[in-house]
């Protein structure tokens, strides 16, 4: 009989965002983006199973662009990424034992592209991104990876 199990979840998420541009003369800008957000969630799901868990994320960017001509566009920069995510369970954790989903997340890339506007609106783009990434699960694995 499901009629009398209920769930309750709770969460919250606050976010702060900027971007700061100062043009460096009539064909340059320099963009500093920065934002951080934090989600807490307090649950309680079917037959008194408890999670709470507290996620907190840091981001900026730091990009360069220039106009090169009247019809391409280059544009360089870089960006870092923090994500912390911890939990807790009586249930889960302290009782049976189950692996916490606690985990620490970077990533760190730098980047350019350059654009062509072409005619009859189109517009032609190249990238290039190198990005380094670590996902540390705390008490299941770990992943580093390095991306291009």
């Amino acid at each position: 009989d499901f009629s009398t199990i209920s769930e309750r979840i709770q969460v919250q998420r606050t976010e702060l965002t900027s971007k700061m541009i100062k043009i460096l003369n009539p064909y340059s800008t320099l963009e500093w983006n920065v934002g951080g957000a934090t989600y807490d969630q307090n649950s309680i799901y079917l037959h008194a199973f408890d999670y709470k868990t507290k996620d907190v994320t840091l981001y900026t960017d730091l990009r360069w662009r220039t106009q090169l001509t009247s019809n391409q566009m280059f544009l360089v920069g870089g960006s870092a990424r923090k994500e912390t995510l911890r939990s807790q369970s009586v249930v889960m954790y302290d009782t049976n034992n189950i692996p916490k989903d606690d985990f620490d997340y970077t990533a760190y890339s730098v980047f350019a592209q350059h654009e062509w506007s072409l005619p009859a609106n189109w517009e032609l783009s190249s990238a290039l991104r190198f990005e380094t990434l670590k996902s540390d699960w705390k008490f299941i694995n770990s992943l580093e990876r390095t991306v291009v």
